[in-house]
């Protein structure tokens, strides 16, 4: 059996747990052919494996890459060179709403893809933005690549589904777990240039992604904020994030 169906198996088997497909490899797990058939028949969506040419190289370099990606739409959009994340809150300021819509709106015309997690908040207003303004846009799930979370963004699945790439390195219908969603981040990040965190709060799902990109040495962005708001993103910038306030703040970037 050829490696890249070794990795798959234990993938499908393991429903896209990292530590488990990593010790059943170690530990020479047999494999068994008639339950693979029966795994491979239950998965419709299309992968790439560790092991093949297509997966991207920044994953590569990040700590745990993923061993199969599941994805639907365009994977070329994988592989263009401005890949922006755009991360934040999942219940933003009003601030945060319009500081995003403003800049992201008119990042319009360049060659960039933006890159999310479909949740609610910040995700979803970067995924909308860039179907309205036809720029290319990832959504990377913390569920399985045929389960849509929030169920109020399905809508939203299936246009990105549709016209850009939706990828998750768990199979299936695999449920909502919090602990997937937050190592979800660290895919979001390792295929992304950049990273723009326009609406931060402590103690939150972006922070963590900030960390894995500052970790995978990528730049991050930030919106500057009252000095009288409870905001870490003035902390941010002090210890070295880019300050962004107009969409050539980013453009710059690209070239």
């Amino acid at each position: 059996m050829q490696v890249r169906e070794v990795m798959l198996y234990f993938s499908l088997k393991y429903k896209g747990v990292w530590e488990d497909i990593y010790e059943a490899i170690k530990s020479f797990v047999p494999i068994d052919e008639e339950e693979f058939r029966l795994l491979k028949e239950k998965n419709e969506a299309s992968y790439v494996t560790i092991v093949d040419e297509e997966y991207p190289k920044s994953l590569k370099n990040i700590n745990r890459p993923p061993f199969v990606l599941y994805y639907y739409g365009k994977y070329e959009y994988i592989n263009y060179m401005n890949t922006m994340a755009v991360v934040g809150s999942r219940e933003p300021s009003q601030y945060g709403i319009k500081a995003t819509q403003s800049v992201l709106s008119r990042v319009n015309g360049n060659e960039v893809v933006f890159v999310s997690g479909l949740a609610r908040g910040i995700d979803t207003i970067a995924h909308k933005i860039a179907l309205e303004n036809n720029i290319p846009t990832i959504a990377v799930l913390g569920t399985g690549i045929d389960y849509c979370y929030p169920k109020e963004n399905y809508e939203l699945y299936e246009d990105i589904k549709k016209y850009g790439l939706i990828l998750s390195e768990y199979p299936y219908k695999e449920n909502v777990s919090n602990k997937n969603f937050s190592q979800r981040n660290r895919i979001i990040t390792g295929i992304s240039r950049f990273v723009f965190a326009p609406d931060v709060k402590d103690h939150s799902g972006t922070l963590i992604s900030i960390r894995f990109a500052l970790a995978q040495d990528k730049d991050v962005f930030v919106f500057p904020c009252s000095i009288f708001e409870d905001s870490i993103a003035n902390k941010l910038i002090q210890d070295g994030a880019k300050l962004i306030i107009e969409p050539i703040d980013i453009i710059e970037e690209f070239r």
